[in-house]
């Protein structure tokens, strides 16, 4: 009796863990939430599930009131926007939609616009130079695609402001320090000259932090009023 009864609690235990493979991994950390879904809309073909797990991710850093974390969801959103699979699924979401509701297929790359502006005005106020300059690429990029030119040359161009103050910041020898702003510089004026940008001249070196530009949570549109977290003396 006792070997029944044993027998029929490990295939119990063995029935629960086949279901939960079947539901797929599950996380409460956000970050985490974030990769998955990086790896949903970039290489898994999945954007569905990406949408959710970028959404999922915006609602636990909404709460706990994390602007970096914010920061970084609403920049993986505007990927998610403009990702090759998003734009490959079109069937789908003429016939089914997106998560957000107000959002139209046609409307995919200004929706990419608007959620790569709230991560670039958080990255702003957190004086986070380094990502500030990557969001701006990814900014000039998505205004190319919509045939915004100048907005996209001025946002290169803002690419290689921020990449400057972070190698200014640099404790490194001035010569690295050197090397690596004329390599990014000539990275950025290649996609410059490609977007057809009349003035490539690199920009001049400002390495003081930027005015803040958002109240934080009110620019969201997932998010109540909150008052920002303090932050620690420049």
């Amino acid at each position: 009796m006792k070997g029944l009864t044993y027998a029929l609690v490990i295939c119990c235990i063995t029935a629960l863990a086949g279901c939960a493979s079947m539901l797929g991994p599950s996380t409460d950390d956000p970050a985490v939430k974030l990769k998955w879904a990086a790896e949903h809309f970039s290489s898994k073909d999945d954007p569905a599930a990406a949408e959710k797990l970028i959404r999922e991710a915006i609602d636990i850093y909404v709460k706990k009131n994390d602007q970096l974390g914010l920061a970084e969801a609403y920049r993986q959103y505007g990927l998610f926007y403009r990702s090759n699979t998003v734009s490959s699924a079109a069937d789908y979401y003429k016939e089914n939609g997106f998560l957000d509701k107000t959002v139209r297929f046609k409307d995919r790359y200004e929706k990419a616009i608007e959620h790569f502006t709230l991560s670039r005005d958080l990255f702003a106020d957190l004086g986070r130079h380094e990502d500030l300059s990557t969001l701006y690429i990814s900014l000039a990029k998505t205004y190319v695609l919509t045939d915004r030119r100048d907005e996209a040359c001025d946002a290169f161009s803002k690419s290689q402001e921020s990449y400057v103050r972070v190698k200014m910041a640099d404790q490194g020898s001035e010569e690295r320090r050197s090397e690596e702003i004329a390599s990014y510089m000539e990275y950025v004026e290649s996609m410059k000259k490609q977007a057809g940008c009349r003035d490539t001249s690199p920009p001049p070196a400002k390495p003081d932090r930027p005015v803040p530009t958002s109240p934080y949570a009110p620019t969201s549109p997932y998010a109540p009023s909150v008052e920002p977290a303090a932050q620690p003396a420049q």
